[in-house]
């Protein structure tokens, strides 16, 4: 008990600006490979085009809405707990007792012998690099969600997820 500890997540904006730039560059590399292609004396540059660029708009409407939310990580007794802040707009999204997890760690070493009810991701980055796996029980239901803890959540909440796996058995 008395375990206290905050931490913020947001989206790097210079990850997006980078991502913006790739799918610029990979737009007009394929609008140049389809310049000169033509289909019963149409050519496909203007179709091409147009498709592209809406694309591109449509995927900076979409990151520039993704660049708003953030998570905000607690530890709080025996509760880990996940808001999601959308603008002005806070969201508990997540509240777990600490003695209801089973699995925490990295995604590619998740125990298989577990069947999810749910799946969320609580993660602000476009590649999931760093990106922790939380399965816990609620009631009779396992369910399991995604985040990007800083080192300082990850020792907390192993030392009380050990802690808490050592007590029970």
């Amino acid at each position: 008990m008395g375990n206290m500890y905050k931490e913020t997540v947001t989206r790097r904006r210079v990850t997006i600006l980078f991502f913006m730039l790739i799918l610029l560059v990979g737009a007009l590399f394929l609008t140049e490979v389809v310049k000169n292609i033509k289909l019963n004396n149409y050519s496909l540059n203007d179709v091409t085009s147009i498709s592209l660029i809406s694309l591109i708009i449509l995927a900076s409407f979409i990151q520039l809405v993704k660049c708003k939310v953030r998570y905000t990580y607690f530890i709080i007794a025996d509760q880990f707990i996940i808001h999601k802040i959308n603008g002005s707009s806070d969201k508990v999204v997540e509240n777990i007792k600490l003695s209801d997890i089973e699995y925490f760690g990295k995604i590619g070493k998740v125990k298989s012998k577990f069947i999810m009810n749910r799946l969320k991701n609580y993660t602000c980055s476009i590649v999931n690099v760093d990106v922790y796996c939380c399965i816990y029980r609620e009631g009779t239901k396992i369910k399991k969600f995604y985040f990007e803890p800083s080192r300082n959540l990850i020792t907390k909440l192993s030392h009380l997820y050990n802690k808490n796996k050592r007590l029970a058995s």
